[in-house]
């Protein structure tokens, strides 16, 4: 077994499963992941950061409808919030959207 690196901890402070989605339980808090997101997509971009969590998405296996609207409406979402108090907003949503669809 190998040493978790910064960027595996990273990954794991990315992933919306451990904050508690559907089967996993939660390890970190919601603001974390909240700050990890904003600082990810800051750092390598929105798009990029937001397909990483759509390929969550499609990891928790949601049905077909509930999966299309979360994808469709999340990024779009995000990309047109102006600053940062609207995009923690939008990952809020996000978060609670992923929540309802896996229950």
């Amino acid at each position: 077994m190998r040493s978790f690196t910064a960027r595996d901890v990273q990954l794991i402070l990315s992933n919306p499963v451990y904050v508690g989605i559907g089967k996993y339980e939660r390890i970190i808090h919601d603001d974390k992941w909240i700050q990890t997101a904003l600082r990810e997509a800051s750092e390598n971009g929105a798009s990029f950061w937001l397909d990483v969590q759509m390929n969550v998405i499609e990891f928790l296996d949601l049905s077909e409808k509930k999966a299309a609207t979360i994808c469709v409406k999340a990024p779009k979402k995000y990309d047109a919030a102006k600053d940062e108090n609207e995009r923690c907003k939008e990952l809020k949503t996000l978060l609670a959207d992923l929540r309802a669809a896996t229950k």
